[in-house]
């Protein structure tokens, strides 16, 4: 279980559990692009399991059971991606308003393109320089 730990999008997901109700501050970008792929492959695994599970369950009930227990881990994962998000474009010295143009395909674009800038070099108004654990 260590050596999973030692995993950056582990490390990194672990990290960002630990501030999902912080939406003050600033993300590095190392560990908001680790923590993404961790959120990433967690979904993946969760919903090859999900699906394994209803073809091999002979209770259908277990069916719809499934389904919304991933649903809920896709809340849960958003709302983590949220609180990540924010704070990384706290880093790039922008507003949180910005979230709100992932309202559109475009808008996710600016907001993609934000988060791979590198950090604000000086502290701003968000709080200092962040250091990566990644």
């Amino acid at each position: 279980m260590e050596k999973l730990l030692e995993f950056k999008p582990f490390k990194a997901l672990m990290k960002m559990i630990g501030e999902v109700m912080d939406f003050k501050g600033r993300t590095a970008s190392g560990e908001y692009w680790w923590a993404i792929l961790g959120i990433a492959i967690v979904f993946v695994a969760i919903r090859l399991v999900a699906i394994l599970l209803i073809i091999v369950s002979p209770l259908k009930f277990l069916d719809s059971l499934i389904s919304w227990a991933y649903s809920l881990v896709i809340l849960a994962g958003s709302f983590l991606s949220l609180s990540m998000t924010v704070r990384r474009l706290h880093d790039v010295n922008k507003p949180w308003p910005w979230i709100l143009a992932c309202l559109t395909g475009i808008g996710t674009a600016v907001v993609i393109y934000f988060c791979a800038q590198p950090s604000h070099p000086e502290a701003n108004e968000y709080g200092p320089v962040p250091t990566s654990i990644v």
